[in-house]
């Protein structure tokens, strides 16, 4: 048989990819509007310990709460998921908190509470527009199984147009095979009919010595 045997169609081919069902969706650190929820908890904190009675006034708890539930909110929210100006960070914000007035320091928490609510609502817009043009889970999920049933199918339609030319292959190695072998059975027969010959002139020749002899 020869060496060379023709590749099959099928080595070629590649295997279907899965495609997943989950949404990239970005971290919330990274959220505009969550850095600016965070430097207005701190700022409220400092504001708090700073202008407000440090004991007897439920008002301190309520606001420090609030500031604390807002930037949580929005990491449970990011989470569950899975806009923008500059001054985001605490850090640009932090190295005043102690020395604004108390007025300043309200104004600023007023306009960053402003700027989370403006950013936060253009954000759950994009993750709305987003929701109706991929929908959840369930739209995921089966698109999902639609995609690779129809990768299958695609594969077994591969499998069934490939299936003459292997056919074809399968029968001319067959063929090469019982080439081969009937080469070989009449080598065989050949080589059994030389031996046997060269066996009866070595017993003929030995029988005419030991005639001789005599």
């Amino acid at each position: 048989m020869s060496s060379n045997s023709p590749k099959s169609p099928a080595d070629s081919t590649t295997k279907p990819e899965l495609q997943s069902i989950f949404r990239a969706v970005p971290k919330w650190q990274d959220l505009r509007f969550y850095q600016k929820s965070e430097v207005l908890y701190q700022m409220t904190y400092v504001f708090c310990d700073r202008f407000l009675p440090k004991h007897g006034d439920r008002t301190v708890d309520q606001m420090v709460q609030a500031a604390r539930s807002g930037k949580q909110n929005i990491v449970e929210g990011s989470e569950d998921g899975k806009t923008s100006k500059a001054h985001n960070t605490l850090s640009d914000y932090e190295p005043y908190f102690q020395v604004w007035t108390a007025e300043e320091m309200a104004n600023v928490g007023l306009t960053l509470c402003y700027q989370v609510d403006v950013m936060m609502n253009k954000y759950l817009k994009g993750v709305e527009e987003v929701f109706i043009k991929e929908g959840g889970v369930k739209e995921r999920m089966h698109k999902a199984r639609t995609n690779y049933r129809r990768q299958q199918d695609e594969r077994l339609a591969e499998l069934e147009r490939l299936k003459p030319e292997l056919e074809r292959q399968l029968a001319a190695a067959r063929a090469e095979v019982d080439k081969w072998r009937a080469a070989y059975e009449d080598l065989k027969r050949r080589a059994l009919k030389a031996y046997n010959g060269q066996q009866e002139e070595l017993q003929r020749l030995r029988q005419e010595l030991q005639a001789e002899g005599q």
